[in-house]
């Protein structure tokens, strides 16, 4: 029986139910390659072992909690990143039937730039976790550093995905195109407003929180 279509959670899924074989792949393989080195260097098979089940875990049901998390996150951030001048502008270039005209561009780079604002976070919590993990369990080989390998991955998962998100977040505010028409200190403003876009993660999960509260307490 397929539950999925008998859960209110899942009416508007708009992710595959199933996580494709090779996410799953990738990650059950990060997962064999964490344990492995726990294994090796803290000589503890039961926690490699968890590590291992870890990855395994991550690449089955990731993509099934995203899928239960795309509406309200697509809520907050249309929520957040609308600007009713900039949309009644771009409705009106449109209904002009001008969709070259250089001023359309620049509203509708203006309007990726805010629409982008959860790809750092996105990206940290996928490459930082990869990385960080693989990379704090190698820590464990200097002898300066007082930490186990599984201690270790644990820093470094956190680690990366906040170093990730901020790199990743910098090089948005650097380099993507915004609206010049706009005074000079509207766009700074948003230039430092990507910048710090990380920190959005805990508005982000106090609304997807009370959405899956309201969802399953009106069942």
């Amino acid at each position: 029986m397929d539950h999925s279509s008998q859960d209110p959670a899942f009416d508007d899924v708009s992710v595959p139910y199933r996580a494709p074989r090779w996410w799953s792949i990738v990650w059950s393989a990060w997962g064999l390659a964490v344990g492995v080195l726990v294994l090796w260097l803290d000589a503890n098979p039961w926690t490699a072992a968890l590590w291992l089940l870890l990855g395994m875990s991550v690449g089955r049901w990731s993509l099934r909690v995203v899928a239960r998390l795309d509406t309200p996150v697509l809520e907050w951030l249309e929520h957040f990143s609308s600007d009713p001048e900039r949309d009644d502008r771009l409705h009106r270039m449109l209904l002009e039937g001008n969709p070259q005209s250089e001023a359309l561009h620049r509203l509708l780079h203006d309007e990726t730039f805010e629409t982008a604002m959860i790809v750092p976070l996105m990206v940290g919590l996928v490459h930082g976790t990869w990385i960080g993990g693989i990379a704090g369990a190698l820590c464990s080989l200097d002898s300066t550093i007082n930490i186990t390998a599984s201690q270790g991955a644990l820093c470094g998962i956190l680690m990366g995905i906040i170093g990730v998100s901020f790199l990743v977040a910098a090089i948005f505010a650097l380099l993507l195109p915004l609206d010049k028409t706009r005074p000079l200190g509207s766009r700074l403003a948003r230039r430092v407003r990507m910048f710090v876009s990380p920190l959005f993660v805990f508005p982000l999960a106090w609304h997807c929180g009370r959405w899956l509260a309201k969802r399953h307490g009106g069942r």
